[in-house]
């Protein structure tokens, strides 16, 4: 929850814009709603999964256990990493700039890296 109070409810790029509504919402807020409004879900989540990934690295977690904590066990780490890449992208780009050298990122077909052509 640290990270999320770094974000920010609305954001725009040149292309396009985002927004997160439920920013605020805490794990209970968001199965409150789950339970009062009917909305259906993962199954796996009854069976102590809180955040579900993929089969290998995946493992259901305890009630007290943090949301997240059963996510990529015994690789000591909570995400996958697949947009990591956009981190180093931008750093190349700033050395670039720095040695006044024009810089041309790569095209990634992913639509949530959109955001390497806008930095």
């Amino acid at each position: 929850w640290k990270k999320r109070k770094k974000k920010k409810r609305r954001t725009r790029t040149k292309s396009r814009a985002k927004l997160n509504p439920l920013l605020d919402w805490t794990y209970d807020d968001v199965w409150s709603y789950i339970r009062i409004n009917s909305v259906p879900y993962n199954p796996l989540h009854d069976r102590g999964y809180k955040s579900v990934g993929d089969t290998l690295t995946t493992v259901p977690v305890g009630p007290d256990d943090p949301e997240r904590s059963g996510r990529f066990k015994g690789l000591n780490r909570t995400e996958c990493g697949i947009h990591a890449h956009l981190a180093k992208v931008k750093k190349m780009k700033e050395e670039a700039k720095l040695r006044g050298e024009a810089f041309e990122g790569p095209k990634l077909p992913c639509p949530d890296c959109v955001e390497l052509d806008e930095t």
